[in-house]
């Protein structure tokens, strides 16, 4: 297993400051802020890139993705396991568009 440590690009730390998500390399990560524990998660494993996560709150982070055509939209993740929400310690984890434009989603120019 490769650790990656100096390839961060985004994190964003969760509301309640006991999560901290990572894009690291393209790809979303999870993992406690506590300097004693080591564990984190991929909650996004595939080729295309993830990037700028930000909580919506506790449970639910938000992401830029390219993953459905080539264009950034924003992607919401959370637990797909009914008992257990919180997402950190989910086993299952449920990707889902929140956009769909022909424009891309990190474009910070049109938003100005």
């Amino acid at each position: 297993m490769k650790t990656l440590t100096r390839d961060i690009n985004d994190y964003s730390l969760s509301p309640n400051s006991k999560l901290i998500a990572l894009s690291v390399c393209g790809e979303i990560f999870i993992s406690e802020d506590d300097k004693e524990k080591s564990r984190t998660i991929p909650v996004s494993n595939h080729a295309y890139r993830d990037n700028e996560p930000v909580w919506l709150n506790d449970s639910i982070l938000l992401f830029t993705s390219d993953r459905a055509n080539g264009n950034f939209e924003i992607y919401t993740v959370r637990s797909a396991d009914t008992s257990q929400s919180n997402i950190f310690n989910s086993l299952k984890h449920k990707v889902t568009p929140i956009t769909r434009t022909p424009l891309d989603e990190t474009d910070r120019q049109r938003y100005r």
